[in-house]
Parts: structure tokens; sequence; C-alpha cells
């Protein structure tokens, strides 16, 4: 059995509910008594590939239907370009690497060999 795709492209805001909605359908549906066939890819072979993309399509409006107002903002884009701690894109200035400015912490050199006497 080859891959195949779920769809040609999933959204970033739609990943975490595809995933979720994958997982419960699993769960719900998957064979947990045989463990040799305890694999996702026993579902989709006996569903065939159409209903199973069907079936996750159905359950990741439902997933996103449940969500608590917290789930919805973690499931959000970021509002900043730029999250803290990822380097700037290129051409952008950038104080020192990962965003550190001078004096944010201990500097360390390393140290040279020294040659050691038997």
């Amino acid at each position: 059995m080859s891959a195949e795709l779920l769809e040609p492209f999933t959204p970033e805001e739609d990943l975490l509910p595809t995933m979720l909605a994958i997982i419960r359908l699993f769960d719900r549906y998957g064979n947990r008594k045989v463990l040799t066939q305890a694999r996702l890819k026993f579902l989709v072979k006996k569903w065939g590939i159409a209903a199973f993309r069907e079936a996750v399509r159905e359950e990741r409006r439902l997933v996103k239907l449940t969500a608590s107002g917290e789930d919805l903002k973690a499931w959000a884009r970021p509002q900043s370009p730029n999250p803290p701690g990822f380097p700037h894109p290129r051409g952008s200035p950038s104080p020192s690497p990962r965003g550190l400015t001078s004096g944010a912490g201990p500097t360390f050199t390393p140290r040279s060999r020294q040659a050691s006497t038997p």
C-alpha cells in the first residue's frame, strides 16, 4: 500500500484539528484487539481512501465546532510575523544571532588547547 494524500494542502490553522480528527477516527474504528492490525493503514484500506478523506473532513468539522475558546486561540495563526527567538528574514537588521543583544548573558570563548607534556 502506498501513501495517499489526505488533501493537497492543509492550512496551518486546520493542522491540529485534522490530526485530532484522525486520532478520533482511529480510536473509534481502528482494530485494537489484534496488535498486528492496530495501524491506521488498515483502517484506510478497509474504508478506501475516498471514504476516509470524507470521514476526516467531517470529524475535523466536528472538532472545530466542539473546541473551546482556548483551543481556538491556540490554533489561530500568531499575530506577530516573527515569533521571539526565531531569526529575522534575510535583509532585516538583527542585533545579533537569535535576537540577543550584547550584555544579555555571559559570553563564552573557546579555550585554546594546551600542549600536554608527558
